[in-house]
Order: structure tokens, then sequence, then C-alpha cells
């Protein structure tokens, strides 16, 4: 079940793309497919570990969908709206990249980096602007760069994390 609600958030991309880039734009019908989508990141944990669900599939998944989902969210506003600006949107994908690789070297070196309550501070910030920059209010722009900032200091910490595990 909860593999199933991490796919559904892939799904839902499509329709929060379709909404995003139809003329007009559907910004309410975008931001509502984009908050679902964003609530389902917080239920498929919630199921996998609530009815004992846990899969490897799932822990492989999950964190893919994550970055996917992000990164998608990003480009998109930047392509429809010019906004973050283009250095912005690259250090947020050098970001997310390099945590993906992180991920997947230390699942291979039988590690795993825990989820820090700054990374999910930092995500919550992301999504929450991303829901009012869709919306086109520029309050987003502004929780987006707090986020941003958020972002890069998880990044580092869990950096020094992952380097602490690899050479202990």
């Amino acid at each position: 079940m909860a593999n199933i609600i991490t796919l559904s958030r892939l799904l839902l991309i499509p329709l929060f793309l379709y909404f995003m880039f139809s003329s007009p734009p559907q910004n309410l019908l975008a931001t509502i497919v984009f908050v679902a989508a964003a609530l389902t990141d917080t239920l498929d944990g919630y199921v996998a570990r609530r009815l004992d669900q846990v899969t490897e599939l799932g822990k492989k998944i999950d964190p893919l969908t994550d970055r996917i989902f992000i990164v998608t969210a990003v480009i998109a506003l930047y392509l429809r709206d010019n906004q973050p600006p283009l250095f912005v949107l690259a250090i947020l994908l050098v970001r997310e990249l390099s945590l993906l690789f992180g991920y997947f070297y230390l699942k291979q070196q039988a590690k795993q980096l825990p989820v820090s309550f700054l990374g999910k501070a930092a995500t919550a910030t992301l999504m929450t602007a991303f829901s009012f920059m869709i919306l086109g209010y520029g309050l987003g722009l502004v929780l987006f760069y707090i986020g941003l900032f958020l972002y890069i200091i998880s990044a580092l910490d869990y950096t020094r994390f992952a380097l602490r595990m690899i050479y202990r």
C-alpha cells in the first residue's frame, strides 16, 4: 500500500504539469494536485511504518520520487514564470542530484543516512513556497529562498554526517 502511495506521487506529476501549462494556466487545480502529491510523501512513510510495510523497494523509490517531484516542480515554475532565477534553479538541481547520488552510494556501502528534522523542515518550506508560487503570490518566492537556505544547510549537514559514516 505504501509503495502504491509513493507511485501515485509520480502519476500526479503529468496532471500537475498539464494544469501548469494549460492555456490559460489552471493555477488553482495545479496547486491542488501539487499539494495532494506533496501530502503523499508524508502519507506513504506513515502507512509503511504503521502497517509494517517498509520494503527495500519503498526505501529506493521514495527518495527517487521525492527528487523527481521537487525537480519537476521547480523546473515547471522556471519555464512558466521564470522564477526562481536560473542560478538558483542550478543550486537546487545540484543539491538534489548530489543527495540522490550520495543516497545510492551509501546504500551500496550498506549504510543509510537518516532523514533529519532540518531536511524535513526544508522540504516542507519548499513545498509551501511552491504552492504559493504556483498561485502567483509573492510570499511564495520569499518562502522559496528560506527553504533554499534550509536546503543548502541540510545538504551540508547530510554531507558531514555521510562522510563520518564512510570514514569511521
